[in-house]
């Protein structure tokens, strides 16, 4: 069994392939898979995955397309390994000690189930660190419900977790990251951080998220069913 399943959903955008693919041979962690599932309709992502010559790089085409969270699904499902690297293919590891450093979050803090880090966040125009709030990694120790109030956890290429069967909900769409944490720490409310941004998150205007307008009934879903979720309530409870 390998260390680390490095799982990356792809959909196009192959340079962008090419670039993480770049940043995980340099990785100082070497016990590690690659698991591409591609919704791409061409070859070029299979063509960018096939020229590295790495055993340790599963590729797999989607017969049909599967859709955005489908196609993350699939890629953890494929997953040998102990733990879980969610990585999106427009991201990248920040420093050639990035992995290793993730899987030490957990290797040194067994009780924890779930960790993640600070980003860098890298679009054409500029290039800065995530910040969170002073308070939140006390106040989501005290209670891991408070994540609900804001996803300061950052983008699901910032997170690692044990290989536990936990996906993302196939009913959730905007916030299908914040749902996947809040599931990992109900399970599990201990976890590991670090102030390091171990990843950079490319922006641009093809990301996921940026598909939603500000007032789509599909965010309000996704906070209702979590609500229900986290705060073991129904709004029939309340009204």
């Amino acid at each position: 069994m390998k260390k680390v399943s490095i799982c990356v959903p792809t959909y196009g955008k192959p340079e962008y392939v090419r670039q993480l693919l770049d940043s995980t041979s340099r990785q100082t962690l070497t016990d590690y898979e690659v698991i591409i599932t591609d919704d791409t309709d061409g070859s070029e992502v299979q063509e960018v995955a096939l020229s590295y010559q790495d055993t340790r790089i599963r590729y797999y085409k989607n017969p049909q397309k599967l859709g955005h969270i489908f196609n993350w699904n699939r890629a953890i499902e494929l997953a040998e390994g102990q733990y879980i690297k969610i990585m999106f293919s427009d991201d990248w590891f920040t420093y050639d000690t990035s992995l290793e450093e993730y899987v030490a979050l957990l290797e040194q803090h067994p009780e924890a189930g779930f960790a993640f880090s600070l980003s860098m966040q890298v679009s054409d125009h500029e290039s800065y660190a995530r910040v969170i709030p002073d308070d939140f990694i006390v106040k989501l120790k005290q209670d891991y419900r408070y994540l609900f109030t804001g996803n300061f956890a950052g983008a699901p290429s910032g997170i690692i977790y044990r290989n536990n069967g936990i996906k993302f909900d196939e009913k959730s769409n905007w916030a299908s990251d914040l749902e996947l944490y809040l599931h990992l720490l109900s399970e599990n409310p201990v976890f590991a951080f670090s102030e390091r941004p171990l990843v950079s998150i490319g922006l641009h205007g093809e990301q996921y998220t940026y598909l939603f307008k500000k007032r789509d009934m599909r965010i309000f879903n996704d906070y209702y069913f979590m609500f229900e979720r986290v705060m073991d309530i129904s709004w029939s409870e309340i009204f």
